[in-house]
C-alpha cells in the first residue's frame, strides 16, 4: 500500500502532537489492525505531522468551522455530528479550528490491514493510495465509528474480534471509496469480491470451526482464522457468516457460552476460572453474554442445572 511520506517524524495518535482530553482509549484491548480513542480539545491552529496509520476521524459534538491543508491544499468547512475525516498514513497536515470544543473518535488503522484487504480484493496493495477528505457524509463510516465507541466505552463486551471485523470492513469501504482506484478498478475489485459468493468451501470451514473449539480458551484472531480459510479477514468474515448465518465474532461467543454452561454445570471450578477458560476475558463478559442467552447470571444457570 502506497503512501506519502512527510518531512516529520510520524505521531501514533493525535495526543501525541496536541493538548488534549483522552477520554477513551483501545490500547490494552487486545484490538488488532485498529486502534480507537476519543479526544476532546480546543485548539485553534496546529500543524500535525504525518499519522503511523490511516486517521478516518468522526465528528460527535457541536458543529465547528474546521480547515485542512495537505499537500498545499487548504479545505474549509462547517462540520457537524457524523461528518467524517480521513489523513492518509504518511502525510503531513495543517489544522484550523475557531476556538471551539471539538469531540471527535479517531480509528487508526494499520497500513499493513488495508494493504491485506486490497490484497484480498485482487488488488495490487502497492498501487493504491488513499486519499485525504476533510468534510465527507458517510452513513456507513459514521455507523462503524459509532459501533466501535459503543464497544469502547461499554466495556469491550464483544471482545477484539468484533473490532477487528468491523476494521476489515472499514478498510474495505475507505478502498472503494476513497482511494485512487478510480471508478473501474474500484467496479473489478467489487466484482472480484461478488465473485467469492456462496459460502466457504466445506473443507476451509470445517477446519475453521476446529481452529475455534482448539482455540476458545485462548486469544482468537479474526486474521488466524482467515489462514485457516487462505482468505483475507475481510472476505473471510463475509464467507462465514453466509456458511454459518453469524459473523465470526458471534459464532465464538456462542461456542464459549456453550463451553461456560458444561463447566458451570459439570464442575466446582470458581465463576472466574470459568471465564478463563471458556475464554472470556473477563468474568462481566461472561456474565453479560451468560444473561443475554439465556436470561441467567452464571451462579443462576449453575444453581439450575444442578437442581
Amino acid at each position: 500500500m502506497t503512501t506519502r511520506d512527510g518531512d516529520r517524524a510520524a505521531a501514533d495518535d493525535f495526543s501525541q502532537v496536541a493538548p488534549v482530553e483522552t477520554v477513551s482509549s483501545s490500547d490494552g484491548r487486545g484490538w488488532r489492525g485498529l486502534r480507537a480513542m476519543r479526544f476532546r480539545h480546543t485548539t485553534g491552529e496546529i500543524d500535525v505531522p504525518p499519522f503511523s496509520g490511516h486517521a478516518v476521524i468522526v465528528h460527535l459534538g457541536r458543529p465547528v468551522e474546521v480547515g485542512e491543508r495537505i499537500g498545499g491544499r487548504l479545505r474549509e468547512g462547517h462540520v457537524t455530528r457524523g461528518d467524517v475525516a480521513l489523513i492518509p498514513a504518511g502525510v503531513p497536515s495543517r489544522w484550523l479550528w475557531r476556538e471551539q470544543e471539538a469531540d471527535r473518535l479517531h480509528l487508526y488503522l494499520d497500513p499493513a490491514l488495508v494493504g491485506a484487504t486490497a490484497a484480498g480484493a485482487g488488488l495490487n496493495p502497492d498501487g493504491v493510495e488513499l486519499l485525504g477528505e476533510l468534510k465527507a457524509r458517510d452513513p456507513f463510516v459514521e455507523q462503524v465509528g459509532l459501533s466501535l465507541l459503543s464497544e469502547l466505552e461499554g466495556g469491550g463486551l464483544a471482545g477484539p474480534l468484533y473490532a477487528e471485523a468491523l476494521a476489515g470492513a472499514l478498510s474495505a469501504h475507505l478502498l472503494r471509496r476513497y482511494s485512487s482506484l478510480g471508478r473501474g478498478a474500484a467496479a473489478r475489485a467489487a466484482s472480484h469480491e461478488e465473485e467469492r459468493r456462496g459460502g466457504l468451501p466445506r473443507a476451509a470451514l470445517r477446519r475453521v470451526l476446529d481452529r475455534v473449539e482448539d482455540g476458545l480458551a485462548g486469544d482468537l484472531s479474526l486474521a488466524e482464522l482467515a489462514r485457516e480459510a487462505n482468505l483475507s479477514p475481510h472476505h473471510f468474515a463475509r464467507l462465514f457468516k453466509e456458511s454459518t448465518g453469524l459473523p465470526p465474532h458471534r459464532y465464538v461467543v456462542g461456542r464459549r457460552v456453550e463451553r461456560a454452561k458444561g463447566l458451570l454445570a459439570g464442575t466446582d471450578l470458581t465463576i472466574a476460572d470459568v471465564s478463563r477458560r471458556a475464554g472470556f476475558a473477563t468474568q462481566a463478559q461472561l456474565n453479560h453474554h451468560l444473561k443475554r442467552h439465556l436470561g441467567l447470571t452464571p451462579a443462576a444457570y449453575r444453581r439450575q442445572g444442578r437442581r
